[in-house]
């Protein structure tokens, strides 16, 4: 059976993909602190690994020890400024 309604080869006004669908954003450098704030927000946090060490030597023995440690940080993945 034929449909009456005609079908139309032009694009559509809105582009139906995967990527329109998944609330995608691209962003640019922005201008204002406003939107580098709002585009930082939506971005989310990352976590960096800092590493600390420290020695030590106690004169009168001789003795030295070292040590070392890793912290992690929470960061804006794009930091606003």
């Amino acid at each position: 059976m034929k449909s009456a309604t005609p079908k139309s080869t032009a694009p559509p006004s809105r582009p139906l993909n995967s990527l329109a669908n998944a609330g995608a954003v691209q962003g640019f450098a922005p201008n204002d602190l406003t939107t580098a704030d709002w585009m930082s927000r939506r971005a989310g946090q990352t976590t960096l690994v800092a590493a600390n060490s420290s020695e030590n030597l106690t004169p009168a023995t001789g003795q030295r020890s070292e040590s070392m440690s890793w912290t992690q940080i929470s960061r804006a993945l794009y930091p606003p400024t």
